[in-house]
């Protein structure tokens, strides 16, 4: 494929085909100018900070000294570096707004798309950006067709906003939700993995796990019930969603 040079204007954007810009391969691909500073972090290339560090703490987040924060789950709390660099990305669209969204929003989008497709490992046209998980989980749910007789399994450990849809999903389309219960506290993963295997039943549409619990403090052997219901039905067995909630 060749270089794209030219800028393809399509509605008010002034700006090249995002289509292109997706399909394009790494050795023709050019990064647009990121206009702000952005935050490296380099000091933690070579390992993760030391757990609970106090200096940690004190550096890249606001939270009061006399606070030992450990629900990050529920609220916050944000990285001071998020912070400012959101701040910076809104002063800097402030300044220009014509400019910001009609030449450079969509190669930017572009770039984080590729970026993040190549760090899950997909193909960026496979990749769609969401404002948050609970969007998200609504798109991939109701993109399902269910019908009466459907199955729809998961575990007493869902996120409550997931079950809550998961039910609501379940009343509009005559589908049953099938709930299996995990007696805590969990000894070791084959108690979730051994408990799947024996109640995930053939037929099911589709099976919706939580990688990381928000309210219970361990993970999920996500790959392990992924192979389950790999191996207990065909290719167009269950739908696997794995969550795992802001931390």
């Amino acid at each position: 494929m060749e270089h794209i040079t030219s800028k393809r204007d399509f509605g008010s954007f002034h700006s090249s085909n995002v289509q292109e810009l997706l399909q394009l391969s790494e050795k023709y691909y050019v990064e647009p100018v990121i206009p702000i500073e952005m935050p490296t972090f380099h000091e933690y290339k070579q390992g993760p900070p030391e757990f609970g560090s106090g200096h940690f703490k004190e550096k890249h987040f606001f939270l009061e000294n006399d606070c030992t924060f450990i629900n990050h789950g529920a609220f916050g709390a944000v990285l001071k570096q998020a912070l400012e660099t959101s701040h910076n990305w809104q002063e800097y669209i402030e300044r220009q707004p014509l400019r910001f969204f009609d030449r450079q929003i969509l190669p930017l989008l572009v770039l984080v798309t590729r970026r993040l497709a190549n760090f899950v490992g997909c193909p960026c046209t496979d990749l769609i950006l969401l404002p948050n998980v609970t969007t998200a989980m609504n798109c991939v749910v109701k993109s399902q067709k269910f019908s009466p007789g459907d199955t729809v399994y998961c575990l007493n450990l869902t996120y409550g906003a997931v079950r809550k849809l998961l039910k609501h999903v379940c009343s509009e389309t005559g589908a049953t939700l099938q709930e299996e219960f995990v007696q805590l506290p969990v000894k070791n993963e084959e108690e979730i993995v051994d408990l799947v295997m024996e109640t995930l039943q053939p037929g099911t549409k589709l099976a919706l796990f939580d990688h990381v619990p928000s309210n219970v403090p361990f993970i999920l052997p996500i790959k392990k019930l992924v192979e389950i219901c790999h191996s207990s039905f065909s290719r167009w067995g269950p739908c696997i969603g794995s969550i795992a909630p802001r931390h």
